[in-house]
C-alpha cells in the first residue's frame, strides 16, 4: 500500500509539472514584427501578449486600435517588470498609443487588455516619431492631424536641466496637451496642458532617451502645426569660486557644485541691486530634488547666506527660480559655495 501510495503521489506530482510545462508553453508571448499588423479577437479576462525586440537608440511605435472596446497596453521588460503602461493616442479618444526607445537592444513583452468590452483588435509596431539627436538648443515643427497625436524624443544626461515646450502655431485656441515618457515609455511625472507651453524646466532622472507626447483633442477637425523647443540649460560651476549672473524673469539659473557625501557646503548670494520679492532655490541631486529654500527680498540687502548638506558625493545643483509672475526686469547677483571647514 506505501509503494503504490508513492506510486500515485508521484503520478499526481508528474502530471501537475507537465501541466505547469504546457500552461506556461501556452502563455508564451506571440512575437510581433515591425510594420506587419496583427488582428486578433479578445475574450473577457483574456490577457493577449506579445513580444517585439528593439535595436538600441531606435524609436518605436506601438498601436492598438479596435472598433470594439477600449483597449489597454502594458508593457514588460526582460525580467518580466512592469515598465510602462497605456498612453492615450489622443485626448478622449480610447485607441492606445506607447513608444519606445531604449539605450540598449531590448525585448519588450506587450500586454493587451480591456477597460470595457471585449471584441476585435490590432496590434502594430512600426518606427515612428522624432528624434532630436544632439543635446542642443532645437526648434522643430510637427504636423498633427486630427485624431493623432506627435512624439518628439530626445537624449538627456541624468541631472541636467533642460527646457521644454511647444506653441500651436495654427491655432491659439485649440488646446493640446503634452506629457513626457522615459526610455521604455514609462510616465515620467511631467504633464503640458495648454494651447501654448512656452518653456518648462524639466529635470534628467537618468541618462536616457526622453520623449514629449503632444495630443491633440478629441474634437479637432483640422490639423495643427505645433512649434517644438528644446534647449539645454547651461550650468555655472562654483568649483572655481564665486560666480556672477542674472536671473531674469522665467528663466532660472541653475549653479554646479562637486560636492562630497554629508558635507556642508554654506551658500551665498550676493544681490549687485534690489531683487524681486521672493527667490526660490531647489537642490538637485542624481536626477532628484533633495530640498529648497525660499528667500524674501528683504535678506538680499546684504547678503544671503544658508548651509546645505549634500547626501551624497557627486554634482550638486542649486537652482535659483523667481516666484510669481515676474517681467523680464534684469537682477544680477554673485553666487558663492565653499565647503565648511
Amino acid at each position: 500500500m506505501i509503494y503504490k501510495a508513492r506510486y500515485i503521489i508521484v503520478c499526481v506530482v508528474l502530471s501537475l509539472l507537465v501541466g505547469i510545462g504546457i500552461a506556461q508553453e501556452a502563455e508564451a508571448p506571440t512575437p510581433i514584427v515591425v510594420d506587419t499588423p496583427v488582428t486578433a479577437t479578445i475574450a473577457e479576462g483574456e490577457l493577449p501578449r506579445y513580444i517585439v525586440s528593439v535595436p538600441a537608440n531606435t524609436l518605436y511605435q506601438i498601436d492598438v486600435v479596435s472598433d470594439d472596446f477600449n483597449p489597454s497596453m502594458v508593457l514588460y521588460d526582460e525580467d518580466d517588470q512592469n515598465i510602462g503602461s497605456n498612453q492615450d493616442k489622443v485626448q478622449g479618444v480610447p485607441d492606445a498609443r506607447m513608444f519606445v526607445y531604449p539605450t540598449t537592444d531590448t525585448d519588450y513583452t506587450i500586454q493587451i487588455g480591456s477597460q470595457s468590452g471585449v471584441g476585435d483588435y490590432t496590434i502594430s509596431v512600426s518606427i515612428g516619431g522624432v528624434i532630436i539627436e544632439d543635446y542642443v538648443e532645437t526648434t522643430l515643427d510637427v504636423e498633427i492631424e486630427p485624431g493623432d497625436s506627435a512624439y518628439i524624443a530626445f537624449p538627456v544626461t541624468q541631472n541636467d536641466i533642460f527646457n521644454i515646450g511647444y506653441t500651436n502655431r495654427d491655432s491659439a485656441n485649440l488646446r493640446l496637451s503634452g506629457e513626457l515618457y522615459n526610455s521604455n515609455g514609462g510616465a515620467y511625472g511631467k504633464s503640458l496642458n495648454g494651447a501654448n507651453i512656452t518653456s518648462y524646466a524639466v529635470i534628467a532622472k537618468e541618462t536616457e532617451n526622453v520623449g514629449l507626447l503632444i495630443k491633440s483633442p478629441a474634437d479637432a477637425t483640422e490639423p495643427t502645426t505645433a512649434t517644438v523647443t528644446f534647449a539645454p540649460v547651461e550650468k555655472i560651476s562654483l568649483d572655481d569660486g564665486p560666480q556672477s549672473a542674472v536671473l531674469q524673469g522665467r528663466n532660472a539659473l541653475v549653479f554646479a557644485l562637486t560636492a562630497e557625501a554629508n558635507m556642508v557646503y554654506p551658500v551665498s548670494i550676493a544681490p549687485d541691486a534690489e531683487l524681486p520679492e521672493s527667490i526660490i532655490v531647489t537642490f538637485v541631486q542624481a536626477g532628484e530634488e533633495v530640498g529648497d529654500t525660499r528667500l524674501n527680498g528683504g535678506a538680499f540687502f546684504a547678503n544671503a547666506i544658508f548651509s546645505v548638506t549634500a547626501p551624497e558625493s557627486g554634482e550638486f545643483l542649486a537652482i535659483l527660480s523667481i516666484t510669481g509672475n515676474i517681467d523680464e526686469t534684469e537682477f544680477p547677483l554673485t553666487v558663492s559655495a565653499e565647503p565648511m571647514p
